[in-house]
């Protein structure tokens, strides 16, 4: 029977941790990536001319909006990770000296 230290368990939720950070990154990245081309587009007229156009307004409201997903995803990552440190702390029976 394989015994599991607290610090085996510590360095397991750590290394998840870590991995989330780094997931919730990439996904912010895209996030901001997606809006930083917000605002762009192409249109075609009836009769075929085709062409591009930019509008600041849609360009500004999505930023606003992926700085605020991205903030919550952070804060979420971050709190989840302190809750399972948390329960983790609860949770096992250490033996002190």
């Amino acid at each position: 029977m394989k015994v599991v230290t607290y610090e085996m368990l510590v360095q397991e939720e750590r290394n998840r941790q870590v991995a989330a950070a780094v997931l919730t990154g990439l996904a912010v990245g895209a996030n901001a990536y997606s809006a930083a081309n917000a605002g762009h587009g192409r249109y075609t007229t009836p009769s075929g001319r085709t062409g591009t156009f930019y509008s600041p307004t849609a360009a500004v409201i999505a930023q606003n909006d992926a700085a605020v997903q991205n903030e919550a995803m952070i804060a979420a990552t971050v709190e989840t990770g302190q809750r399972n440190m948390a329960a983790l702390e609860q949770a096992v029976i250490k033996d002190t000296p």
